[in-house]
């Protein structure tokens, strides 16, 4: 939920990893060569800033989890810190918006509407379907026995 979720098959044109979205963006707007570096610089930006969330996450996650080392959970402290991890996902999807809006502006008149097609694609990556295969802490019969 906190972390970068795991990229899901059937992307169009095969397109499955975070690379791959900026080929196909790149790709589907035919992008110019100025349009490429700047789309660039907002990526490594949009990288950064969810880089450092990320971290800040996984802090609070630690923190959040190391409350079942006490024989009671204080909890006030739990709900700070999952108020805190809410926080940072809520900053998370802001950025997300506020850096598809800054892709967007540096598409011209034509290419916007490309981009607009190319919403379902982030989506797939920002919201990745179920899979179907077992966790593998899961069996398949639950009365086995290992």
């Amino acid at each position: 939920m906190f972390r970068r979720p795991p990229h899901p098959p059937g992307m169009m044109q095969g397109h499955e990893r975070p690379g791959d979205i900026r080929q196909l963006v790149i790709h589907e707007l035919r992008f110019s060569k100025e349009q490429e570096e700047q789309y660039a610089l907002l990526v490594r930006e949009h990288r950064s800033a969810m880089d450092s969330m990320d971290e800040q996450s996984r802090t609070i996650l630690t923190e959040y989890f190391g409350l079942l080392k006490s024989a009671t959970t204080d909890k006030i402290q739990q709900d700070s810190l999952e108020h805190s991890l809410g926080n940072i996902q809520q900053e998370k999807l802001s950025l997300t918006l506020n850096h598809f809006s800054k892709v967007k502006a540096i598409c011209n008149d034509a290419q916007k509407s490309g981009f607009e097609n190319l919403i379902p694609e982030f989506l797939k990556v920002l919201n990745p379907a179920p899979r179907e295969n077992h966790h593998p802490h899961e069996r398949e019969n639950p009365g086995e026995r290992d």
